[in-house]
C-alpha cells in the first residue's frame, strides 16, 4: 500500500500539473489576444494604409529596432503576469465568488450591451487614477518608467509594462466581476476593445477624422492624445475618454492644436527613407508574427488530427448529476469517432407547480430550448453532449447542452483519482466557466442488475 506521504506527493504533483496547464492556456490565450490586436493594427496602418499613415505620423522621430525588441520583451513578461492573475480569477469563478454568469437570458440582451459600456467607463476611471498615481515620483521609478522608455511608442508597446504595473493593469478584471454581473460575451468584447484601443493609441498614427475634436466624438481620446503623454510624460492620463482629464485639469494645452496640425497632413518627412523603412519593418514584423501564430495553430490541429479518437471504456457508462436530478449515459459512437451523452431518466419526470410556465402534470420536455421547434422533445433519452474526443486521458472539444437554462457550452471531462468525472463547461475559453463532478452510477446499476437476476432465478 502507498504511504500517506506518497499519496500526498501524487496529489500535489497532479495539482501542479493542472495549474501549469491552466497557466499555459491562459498565457497562450492572452498572447493570441495581444498578437491579433497589435498585429491587425500594424497590418492595416503600415501595410494596407501605409501612405495615409505616413501623412498622419505624429512624431518625426522613428522608433528603433531596439525599441521594438524591448517592447516585445516586456509585453511577453506582462502576459506571464496576466496568466498568473488569471489562475486566481479562475479559482474565484470556480468558487462562485464572482458575478460572472453564463446564462445569457439571466439579465437579458439589453443588460449585456449595457454591461460592455459600464466595463469601459469603470475601466477608464480605474486607469486614469492608477495612471496618475503611477506618475508620483516614488512610484514612477519603480513601476511606470518601463512603459515610458517608449518615447516614440509603437503598437507593440501596448503591453510593455513592468511586473508591478502589469499586475495593477490586470487586476481590474477580477475586481470588477466581484461586484458587477458580467457575461463572458461582454467580457470578451471589452477585452477586445481594450487591446485594439491600446494598440491604436501607441501606433503613432493619427487616423481619426480631422473634425473629430470639434464634434461630440471629442469625449473619446485620439492617438494624438496618448502620444503626447509619451512625449511630455505628464498630462493626458485617460484611456478611452477625455472627461477625467478635462474635469481634473490634466489635459495638455497643446493637444487640440497638435491634433489639427497632424490631421492636416503636415508631416514633414513622409517621403524620407527612414519613414518608409520604419513602416515596412512594422508591417513585416506583423506579418511574421501572424505567420508564426498561424503555423503554431496549424501544428496543434495536425497533432490532434493525427492522434485520432480512442475509445476509452473508463468514460463509458452511467453517471449521476451532483444534485441527483438526472441519470446520464456516456457512450462511444465508433462510426463517428466520438463520445456522446444522453439523459437516461430525470428524478422528477412530471412538471409540478414549481415549474413556472410549464404544463402541470405533463411529462418533462425540453421547454427551455431557445429553438421553439425543439421544446416538445422529451428529456428522457435526450442527447445533451456530442463531439467529445479523447485526448491524453480526457474528453475534450465537446458540446454540452443544459436543458435547465437552454444554453450550449463547450466542455471537457476528466476522471479524478477518486472515480468522479470532472466536467468543465465554458463559453469561449475554459477559464470562464464552471465545474461540476458527476458520480458514477455503476454500483447502483450493478445492484439493480443483481436484483433482477435474483427475480429471474426465483421464477
Amino acid at each position: 500500500m502507498e504511504s500517506l506521504k506518497q499519496k500526498i506527493g501524487w496529489q500535489l504533483s497532479d495539482i501542479g500539473i493542472e495549474l501549469l496547464g491552466n497557466w499555459t492556456e491562459a498565457y497562450v490565450i492572452d498572447l493570441a489576444r495581444y498578437l491579433i490586436g497589435t498585429g491587425s493594427v500594424a497590418l492595416i496602418l503600415f501595410g494596407l494604409c501605409r501612405k495615409f499613415s505616413e501623412r498622419r505620423r505624429i512624431q518625426q522621430r522613428r522608433a528603433k529596432p531596439t525599441d521594438v525588441k524591448r517592447e516585445l520583451r516586456y509585453s511577453l513578461q506582462t502576459i506571464a503576469v496576466y496568466a498568473t492573475v488569471a489562475l486566481f480569477t479562475m479559482e474565484a469563478i470556480e468558487r462562485g465568488w464572482t458575478k460572472l454568469y453564463l446564462d445569457s437570458e439571466a439579465h437579458g440582451t439589453w443588460y449585456l450591451v449595457l454591461s460592455i459600456a459600464m466595463l469601459l467607463i469603470f475601466h477608464d476611471t480605474y486607469f486614469y487614477w492608477i495612471h496618475r498615481l503611477l506618475h508620483l515620483p516614488s512610484l514612477y521609478r519603480r513601476f511606470h518608467r518601463t512603459h515610458h522608455m517608449s518615447v516614440t511608442p509603437t503598437v507593440w508597446a501596448a503591453y510593455s509594462f513592468s511586473v508591478g504595473e502589469a499586475f495593477l493593469m490586470t487586476i481590474f478584471v477580477p475586481l470588477i466581476i466581484l461586484v458587477l454581473p458580467v457575461h463572458p460575451i461582454a467580457l470578451f468584447t471589452f477585452l477586445a476593445i481594450m487591446i485594439l484601443r491600446n494598440a491604436m493609441g501607441h501606433s503613432g498614427v493619427e487616423f481619426h477624422h480631422r473634425g473629430w475634436i470639434d464634434s461630440k466624438l471629442d469625449l473619446f481620446t485620439t492617438v494624438t492624445h496618448h502620444d503626447l503623454h509619451h512625449q511630455k510624460f505628464n498630462g493626458n492620463y485617460g484611456l478611452y475618454f477625455t472627461w477625467w482629464d478635462r474635469l481634473m485639469g490634466t489635459e495638455l494645452p497643446e493637444y487640440r492644436e497638435e491634433f489639427k496640425r497632424i490631421t492636416a497632413g503636415n508631416s514633414t518627412d513622409i517621403n524620407s527613407k527612414a519613414a518608409h523603412s520604419t513602416s515596412l519593418n512594422q508591417f513585416r514584423l506583423a506579418v511574421l508574427l501572424g505567420l508564426l501564430f498561424i503555423c503554431a495553430g496549424f501544428s496543434e490541429m495536425t497533432i490532434q488530427a493525427q492522434a485520432g479518437t480512442q475509445i476509452n471504456p473508463a468514460f463509458s457508462g452511467y453517471w449521476v448529476m451532483p444534485d441527483a436530478s438526472a441519470l446520464l449515459e456516456i457512450y462511444a459512437v465508433e462510426d463517428a469517432d466520438e463520445f456522446r451523452i444522453r439523459i437516461v431518466s430525470v428524478r422528477d419526470p412530471i412538471f409540478t407547480t414549481a415549474d413556472a410556465g410549464a404544463p402541470i402534470g405533463a411529462s418533462r420536455v425540453d421547454l427551455n430550448n431557445p429553438d421553439t421547434h425543439l421544446q416538445s422533445r422529451p428529456l428522457d433519452g435526450l442527447v445533451i453532449g456530442e463531439n467529445f474526443n479523447e485526448d491524453d486521458g480526457r474528453l475534450v472539444d465537446g458540446r454540452l447542452y443544459d436543458p435547465v437554462s437552454g444554453s450550449h457550452y463547450r466542455a471537457r471531462m476528466e476522471l479524478t483519482d477518486d472515480g468522479l468525472l470532472k466536467v468543465r463547461g465554458y463559453l469561449g475559453i475554459s477559464m470562464l466557466g464552471r465545474t461540476m463532478y458527476w458520480h458514477p452510477a455503476r454500483p447502483l446499476a450493478e445492484r439493480v442488475e443483481r436484483m433482477f437476476d435474483g427475480l429471474d432465478t426465483e421464477n
